[in-house]
């Protein structure tokens, strides 16, 4: 499978201060879990997506 079409374009990933970001993007951006991601969903659908919504529809900032 290939990587998310969006992945470069994703900035929750800006948000991290470590690696672990690696282990949600090789989770969900880069495996079958693609069709998962709460915002690969949003952006398909054309919807706004707060920078802090992870994949699973958790956020960063709670």
């Amino acid at each position: 499978m290939s990587d998310c079409e969006y992945l470069d374009k994703c900035p929750v990933w800006d948000r991290f201060n470590s690696d672990i970001k690696y282990i949600w993007i090789n989770n969900y951006c880069k495996s079958t879990k693609q069709d998962r991601c709460v915002r690969k969903t949003m952006t398909a659908e054309g919807k706004m997506i707060p920078d802090s919504l992870l994949p699973n529809n958790t956020s960063l900032d709670d």
